[in-house]
């Protein structure tokens, strides 16, 4: 169908020093005339419901709707009591400030739009509170705390990137580290055992290899094959 967004659109970006993925989904609606945006649909609510972190992003010029209300209400569904399992932190965003007058609509002029049933799942989805931010995509304002926000919600605090979080590797990498971390110690035992020089040169050469490797210095037919059997080439 012509105009249906069915696809998951993923976009990696950089948060503060940590590699993160942009989810950019379907309409979440009720009003579905087609199985194919029925789909576009369910992929979007399971695309949610799986991420670490959820932008609830509000046009400031209409405010919160109807539509907002249905969005969060299947998303969260009154009913499951098991809810909190499956929906992630949420983030409210109220954006293109820009062109609204915020002397006449403050913060709490848009939050008072919201139910008081859809505020309560909201809050009791973050324990510290739904962070509430004005951004504008035109002169970027509150584009940063967003980041740093996220970096809060998900247990990192922003602007620290790696220096004290977890690196996020995938099993290639993973291996990588491993394959150095074992020549490394090879090269010790060899070391310390007095083997001649060429026999350590060996263990040191592995290492070097596999740091290669996960640079992408030396790219073997292995890695290539490795990487291009995740992705679909040419779609």
């Amino acid at each position: 169908i012509a105009g249906t967004t069915r696809d998951i659109v993923e976009a990696s970006t950089d948060l503060c020093g940590v590699p993160a993925k942009l989810l950019d989904t379907a309409g979440i609606r009720e009003d579905v005339s087609d199985i194919v945006e029925e789909i576009g649909v369910k992929r979007s609510a399971a695309a949610a419901r799986s991420a670490d972190v959820v932008l609830m992003v509000v046009n400031s010029q209409e405010g919160w709707s109807e539509r907002e209300t249905l969005i969060m209400e299947s998303l969260v569904s009154s009913g499951d009591s098991g809810y909190r399992g499956r929906m992630p932190p949420l983030l409210l965003v109220f954006n293109q400030v820009d062109v609204i007058d915020r002397s006449n609509k403050t913060m709490e002029e848009l939050l008072s739009a919201v139910p008081d049933h859809v505020a309560t799942r909201m809050e009791e989805l973050n324990t510290s509170g739904v962070p509430k931010i004005f951004t504008s995509a035109i002169t970027g304002e509150g584009i940063s705390e967003i980041q740093e926000q996220v970096m809060r919600t998900v247990g990192l605090q922003g602007g620290e990137g790696y220096s004290s979080s977890v690196w996020q590797l995938n099993a290639r990498q993973a291996s990588c580290l491993q394959v150095c971390s074992d020549r490394l110690e090879e090269l010790i035992t060899t070391v310390e055992e007095g083997w001649p020089v060429d026999c350590c040169a060996v263990h040191l050469r592995g290492a070097l290899q596999a740091l290669n490797e996960l640079t992408g210095s030396d790219v073997t037919e292995d890695v290539l094959n490795s990487i291009f059997s995740q992705f679909c080439i040419g779609k």
